[in-house]
């Protein structure tokens, strides 16, 4: 708690700095207040340091340093923005005690002229449906590190790849598509993921155990049925039973080696596309790390 308290002296003191300075003074700042979220700690005193950081990055985004604000150095947080840098989404999480999570996020919109609006996402809690859209007021919250941009009759589609906690030995991922209403706040869960049955999903979630690496990216691959033509798609690992060969007992699903499955963005839906050939890749993304999403200790 005298950790917390001196911190917090320090933000209500901080000096005036040339927009350079500013910002190496500023992550330092908030860095300091993430190693507290991510103690041991008591969850009270985690929460109240994560209200600090929110409250640093309310004001922040309302600025026009924002706009250059160099949030790769922000190492708690994801955040990702399309090509044209129309928005901005930043998200985080904290562990609680009893393996329980909490996520936080703001959503920035970026004009020509500036900055839009600025609207906090509100976690509503393990909250995990796929047949569902949601919008910032009442959010399933995850950490958002990836963006696929597309196109639909309504508008722009951004897909997003998002870490989700889990149970201990096992880990999540979620696949879910962002757009916007009317007012121009995001909406998360946009029904564009055929299933199998033919129905459509809003998101797809991917629960299987830690102990093996899950391959979920965006690349480019042959299109099964379809000879030597390429497309780019979401690949994944499928997820099964244990295997006796692998000479020991999961918990969880797990992540098949041998067979990857996908998802292939055609007439404005993404559609499952089975057992593609990984052995030819022109261009790949990176296997997502658990440890990652986390700031050093």
């Amino acid at each position: 708690m005298r950790k917390l308290i001196i911190i917090i002296v320090l933000f209500a003191f901080a000096p005036s700095a040339p927009a350079q300075v500013a910002d190496s003074l500023l992550i330092r700042k908030i860095d300091s207040l993430a190693r507290i979220i991510y103690s041991p700690l008591p969850d009270s005193v985690k929460i109240a340091a994560n209200n600090l950081i929110r409250d640093v990055l309310t004001d922040l985004l309302s600025t026009p340093q924002s706009l250059t604000f160099p949030y790769d150095s922000l190492k708690f947080a994801k955040t990702i923005t399309p090509a044209d840098q129309s928005f901005r989404l930043i998200t985080w999480t904290i562990p609680f005690a009893e393996a329980r999570f909490g996520y936080f996020g703001f959503y920035q919109k970026i004009s020509k002229s500036g900055i839009e609006k600025v609207v906090e996402l509100s976690d509503i809690g393990d909250v995990r449906t796929t047949d569902q859209a949601f919008g910032s007021e009442k959010w399933p919250g995850a950490v958002y590190y990836k963006i696929i941009e597309g196109k639909s009759k309504s508008g722009d589609i951004f897909t997003l790849f998002g870490w989700v906690g889990a149970p201990q030995g096992r880990a999540c991922r979620v696949i879910e598509a962002l757009t916007f209403d009317e007012s121009g706040l995001p909406v998360f869960g946009l029904p564009v993921f055929e299933a199998a049955s033919g129905n459509l999903q809003h998101r797809v979630i991917f629960e299987f155990t830690d102990q093996i690496p899950f391959h979920l990216a965006y690349e480019q691959h042959r299109i099964p049925g379809k000879g030597r033509k390429k497309s780019w798609m979401i690949v994944y690992n499928r997820l099964g039973g244990n295997d006796p060969a692998l000479g020991r007992f999961f918990n969880a699903p797990v992540p098949s080696y041998s067979t990857f499955d996908g998802f292939l963005f055609s007439n404005q839906r993404w559609k499952p596309v089975k057992e593609i050939d990984t052995r030819v890749t022109s261009k790949s993304g990176q296997m997502p790390k658990e440890t990652g999403l986390f700031p050093e200790k």
